[in-house]
């Protein structure tokens, strides 16, 4: 099951149905959304050790767009399918559906919500304009080495941050994307997650068990904290990772950080 939220809506993902609440309706019961079977129409779509893709609706991940206007999700059958909510019925209906090449690791809308970026196991990251008609392709934007964990667009949306499983955090130029801006390295394990404290200044989480801060326009590295100091380690597990994180502007950061 995944779960996701924005303003006054939250998604719970369960198999083949989008359960949608709205906390502010009178009623706290969930508006029930059916996630459309895939169309078996490519290799992509084909059958394997006899499983039938038309099962295989598991979400694996999502996202709302700034407005919570729109809604992604992809599926394990490798459908991106984007919902756009009525206004006036308060009802989510299927805007547009493109087919990927690959399982994906996350996706985001743009600010303008014109396009939709997502990136898959293999490392590419893919952009599919919103205006463009169903089951069209997505326009590679960049790649790395190694399989991106995480990513997100800089407020202005100038450039498109990365971390990926190689301990690496890429600032890209958007929507050039093959324009490196820049690196954040001092992670000495993949970089799971990070997200924005500020205008120019980003939080990230590795499995070496480091929260570390980072300037990310001239990659400076700004502080760093060891998680396995705050929590006891089991001796048999010795290994402390940090797997997500999320930010509250309303949280309190010593005045030693300097940030």
């Amino acid at each position: 099951m995944a779960l996701f939220a924005k303003n006054e809506t939250i998604v719970f993902c369960v198999n083949s149905r989008l359960h949608i609440y709205t906390l502010k309706a009178e009623e706290f019961s969930p508006l029930i959304v059916e996630i459309p079977k895939a169309v078996v129409n490519s290799k992509n779509n084909e059958t394997k050790e006899g499983k039938n893709v038309e099962s295989a609706h598991s979400v694996v991940c999502g996202n709302f767009s700034e407005s919570g206007r729109f809604f992604a999700i992809c599926d394990a059958s490798k459908q991106l399918i984007v919902y756009l909510k009525n206004k006036q019925t308060t009802s989510w209906e299927i805007y547009r559906i493109y087919e990927i090449i690959r399982k994906s690791v996350k996706v985001i809308f743009t600010s303008d919500e014109s396009a939709i970026l997502l990136t898959d196991r293999s490392g590419d990251v893919y952009s599919y304009d919103m205006s463009r008609e169903d089951f069209c392709k997505g326009t590679l934007l960049m790649g790395h080495l190694s399989m991106i964990l995480d990513m997100n667009l800089t407020h202005d949306g100038k450039f498109l941050i990365t971390s990926d499983r190689d301990e690496k955090i890429r600032v890209s130029c958007f929507p050039n994307a093959y324009n490196i801006h820049g690196y954040c390295l001092g992670s000495k394990d993949f970089v799971s997650s990070f997200c924005f404290i500020n205008e120019f200044t980003i939080i990230s989480g590795s499995g070496d068990s480091t929260l570390r801060t980072w300037n990310y326009i001239d990659g400076k590295q700004l502080c760093v904290h060891d998680c396995s100091e705050d929590v006891e380690i089991d001796a048999k597990k010795p290994k402390l990772a940090v797997k997500q994180m999320c930010y509250s502007i309303k949280l309190t950061i010593p005045s030693k950080y300097n940030l």
